[in-house]
């Protein structure tokens, strides 16, 4: 595998930025909508909500780019990281480097993937070269905590709307 993060490693953050963003753009519409910025404080929460969607949008469109541009790379040296593109290639698992499927396969369904995955199936296990090993500070989060870190979110955007005044 090529040095540095992969294209599949750098699309997670590209599909979440790109989701945050979208739903900012939905309570901009919603505040809009529901006459928020004709009172004072709802408009510095209009002004918030429009500066982080368009922050965000700017950060997808960079990821984009990268995601794109480290794809085509990959492509160029035989594989692919990424999920359900370019069936010409080989599928690597991007943590790991490991074959999960060959060039010309039928692309994988989710569990299919995730079985080969875990069951650390590889392909390229006859070639000379060895699959890069995972990096081990990175964690997968479980659903519980991303229902906490979403809570969490939640708590900061009401505590934003009552501090100021929007809700009473």
């Amino acid at each position: 595998m090529l040095p540095g993060r992969s294209a599949g490693a750098l699309a997670v953050p590209l599909a979440i930025i790109g989701q945050i963003s979208f739903l900012f753009l939905l309570m901009v519409v919603a505040s809009i909508a529901i006459g928020l910025p004709e009172t004072h404080p709802g408009v510095i929460v209009v002004v918030t909500f429009v500066a982080i969607a368009l922050s965000g949008v700017g950060a997808t469109a960079v990821l984009y780019g990268i995601v794109g541009y480290r794809a085509a790379n990959e492509v160029r040296f035989g594989y692919t990281t990424l999920r359900g593109a370019h069936q010409e290639v080989e599928e690597l698992d991007p943590a790991t480097g490991r074959t999960i499927r060959g060039a010309g396969e039928p692309f994988l369904d989710k569990q299919t993937r995730a079985r080969r995955i875990e069951d650390r199936f590889d392909l390229s296990e006859s070639s000379s070269v060895p699959a890069r090993p995972g990096n081990p500070y990175a964690r997968r989060r479980t659903p519980g905590q991303w229902v906490v870190w979403s809570m969490g979110i939640a708590a900061g955007v009401l505590a934003v709307l009552v501090r100021t005044g929007v809700l009473k």
